[in-house]
């Protein structure tokens, strides 16, 4: 009986140490969403300057 009660605590533990692996992991995905969305809307207004330059003959030299 005393073997059935540790593995269920075992299993406890390691329920929750899933759980907040889970937990950071959302967390992680969520910042990188939003780095990539912050990212991909720079790329969208930077092209979209330069296609207004090159229509106004005034291609940017970098």
């Amino acid at each position: 009986m005393m073997r059935w009660g540790r593995k269920v605590k075992q299993q406890r533990e390691h329920l929750r140490h899933a759980e907040a692996a889970l937990e950071h992991e959302v967390e992680r995905e969520r910042r990188v969403d939003a780095v990539v969305s912050r990212h991909e809307m720079s790329r969208r207004r930077n092209h979209f300057g330069e296609s207004i330059e090159i229509a106004m003959g005034k291609r940017r030299h970098a």
